[in-house]
């Protein structure tokens, strides 16, 4: 892959993560589990595509869908558990879930890393995209006790 174009996709992921926020936050009405669904949909067949691309513009195409999808899990999910809380407790409940998808942030690095170790690169983003069928899978019953 060109150095330049290797240099455009961290700028592509952050642009489409931005676009996508904004795009969602416009939008209230979109009902929370079909939005982290899709997000998490889109995360794993983006990551899917990036991990088999053939051509560098492919690779880039499947980072640009996997960034869609991953930018709206946080928000919503976030949305999704303490919207609904009594004002006294959701400065809490929104530190446990903000807590929780930090240490993600902090370990998932660590992930791919150990993967990329006992296979390669592409068995690695492989596995980021089992984590988010595995996310479509959890989400729900998650969501159900959050809100009971």
């Amino acid at each position: 892959m060109p150095l330049g174009l290797t240099a455009v996709a961290p700028a592509l992921f952050a642009g489409v993560v931005a676009v996508a926020r904004f795009a969602v936050g416009a939008r209230p009405d979109v009902p929370v589990v079909p939005l982290l669904l899709g997000g998490s949909g889109a995360a794993a067949l983006g990551t899917v595509l990036l991990a088999v691309a053939p051509t560098p513009w492919l690779a880039l195409l499947g980072l640009s869908l996997a960034a869609a999808g991953t930018a709206v899990l946080f928000p919503t999910v976030l949305k999704g558990s303490v919207g609904h809380l009594d004002e006294g407790v959701r400065g809490r409940a929104t530190s446990l879930v903000s807590t929780t998808a930090y240490l993600g942030f902090l370990l998932g690095p660590v992930y791919v890393g150990q993967l990329s170790d006992a296979a390669d690169l592409r068995g690695a983003m492989l596995g980021v995209a089992a984590l988010a069928v595995l996310f479509a899978v959890v989400v729900r019953p998650v969501l159900s006790r959050a809100r009971s």
